[in-house]
């Protein structure tokens, strides 16, 4: 690979057009600002005449100076990047300051900027609608529902507060991270640093996700997304956690498949792969929450030997990079799901005349089932309001048909019920709303694989994946045959017994 030259003309180009960018922003809310002094002159003036183009200024002022010293300081950093990303050309996981030193910063540490930013600017816009909520609502109440914007301006302070407070008890913690990189087919190791004086009673969880971020434009409006594409969890317990000096170190081991994808960004700002690992302990007060965004690359070189299969495993004892080995790492791993797990999660596995039944009952998931509806009432509230004003019909036909489809989901997380019935060479498939359905048959010599596939989720890299069953059709189709599985454990657990009954080999 050609030597990346750095190029000095991305820093000055970003310099110039964040200048230009923001000046419009100064300009405007000194207006605003000469506005405000305008009407404290005036013998009688009224609170809002002053207020609301205070605020107006303190948000485009803020703004635009924003934007300048990102012209200063942002550009900077685009330089030091290009430099980094010469230097060494081929290893991309040199070109951030923590990777290159064999660690990884905590990414909730670095976002309560961000966070402060976005709720105080949420605040200074929406504050103004106090002053016209009151007298609007005495001639029409539904003006009343503005003080939505408001609400959820107090929300993000608390969350931009419950941040800062989480940070400064747990202090700057990071991933000792070994090997750094990850490679696909090795291991994600290392140990969690955190300030930590009493040990979690309930243990750790952890979880190791590979997520695809997409940004998608739509003239001005421009939003993220992430995607959960593969998630791993590790529960440890409170012996597993040490604690030395005020200080707790968690350790950190999942096995990566050979077939992982590799990281292809590594910046906040890029699209494309990127793996993130979370830990959450409940502690008295502030609970631990933290996430760390890990290298996974192809080096060339095999994945390290594991130290328990290793000969030099004391050797690798006595070095201050030595991941520590669980019990559970020292034979393959078979997930114990026993029928009582499965029926609290909604899932009865029963006999059937020729084979089988896996019944997932209606209302299996409560919590995603509540968002949606939720969801779906903003949605309904925002469809009357379009009748009530008289919107145009084009507006209020296409918003019609997405409320046709909230109401068809919300009705299935609610009353859906999908039996399979695996036998008699046949897997058969019945899936029914109110009693209401359709019925499907599948021959086992027209299945060439059932596997896993994530087909929803709640939003974000916290979110929780809901797994499908997925059956592969010889000719390259997929059927899905079961969904909403929360626990990947089942999800594995029910897809290993229906390849036993169909003969294809367990993966």
């Amino acid at each position: 690979m050609a030597p990346i030259i750095p190029n000095n003309k991305s820093s000055t180009f970003a310099r110039v057009f964040l200048f230009f960018f923001g000046a419009p922003f100064v300009v405007g809310g000194s207006f605003a600002f000469y506005a405000m002094m305008q009407n404290l002159e005036k013998p009688t003036w009224a609170a809002k005449d002053v207020f609301i183009p205070g605020i107006m200024g303190v948000a485009f002022v803020g703004v635009g100076l924003l934007m300048w010293w990102a012209g200063l300081f942002g550009a900077k950093k685009i330089t030091e990047q290009e430099k980094l990303q010469a230097s060494a050309p081929e290893q991309p996981w040199m070109w951030r300051d923590d990777w290159a030193q064999g660690r990884v910063n905590s990414h909730t540490k670095k976002a309560q900027a961000g966070i402060w930013f976005f709720a105080i600017f949420w605040n200074l816009v929406s504050s103004p609608v106090l002053f016209f909520i009151p007298e609007e609502a005495r001639r029409n109440p539904v003006a009343l529902i503005g003080l939505l914007f408001p609400i959820i301006g107090v929300g993000m302070l608390v969350w931009a507060a419950r941040t800062t407070m989480r940070a400064r008890r747990f202090g700057a913690t990071y991933l000792e991270m070994s090997p750094l990189p990850a490679v696909p087919g090795g291991r994600v190791g290392g140990t969690i640093h955190a300030r930590v004086s009493t040990p979690p009673a309930q243990g750790v969880m952890l979880r190791l996700t590979c997520l695809g971020r997409t940004t998608s434009s739509h003239g001005k409006d421009r939003s993220t997304s992430e995607t959960i594409l593969w998630r791993e969890e590790r529960s440890l317990t409170a012996n597993e956690v040490m604690l030395a000096g005020g200080e707790a170190s968690i350790p950190v081991r999942f096995a990566l498949p050979a077939d992982a994808l590799v990281t292809t960004v590594t910046s906040e700002q890029e699209d494309g792969i990127f793996w993130s690992l979370t830990a959450d302990a409940s502690l008295d007060g502030i609970d631990y929450q933290d996430d760390f965004e890990i290298p996974v690359f192809k080096t060339g070189a095999a994945p390290p030997p594991d130290t328990y299969d290793d000969p030099r495993a004391d050797v690798y004892a006595d070095s201050a990079q030595a991941v520590p080995v669980f019990a559970s790492d020292r034979a393959p791993q078979v997930a114990e799901v026993s029928l009582a797990d499965l029926a609290r999660a909604g899932i009865t596995v029963s006999s059937a005349v020729d084979g089988a039944e896996y019944r997932f009952a209606a209302a299996r998931n409560q919590s995603f089932a509540l968002g949606v509806t939720f969801f779906t009432a903003i949605w309904t509230g925002a469809l009357w309001l379009q009748f009530h004003f008289g919107f145009p019909w084009i507006f209020r036909m296409v918003t019609g048909l997405f409320e046709l489809l909230l109401v068809a989901m919300v009705s299935d997380l609610w009353l859906g019920v999908t039996t399979l019935t695996v036998g008699g060479g046949a897997v058969r498939r019945l899936h029914t709303v109110l009693g209401l359905g359709w019925r499907r048959a599948i021959p086992y010599e027209n299945i060439s694989k059932i596997d896993l596939h994530i087909n929803m989720q709640t939003s974000g890299r916290q979110g929780t994946p809901y797994y499908a069953l997925r059956a592969t059709f010889i000719y390259g189709r997929h059927r899905t045959l079961a969904s909403g599985i929360r626990d990947k454990r089942h999800a594995e657990w029910l897809a290993a017994e229906l390849c036993r009954a169909i003969g294809l080999p367990i993966k």
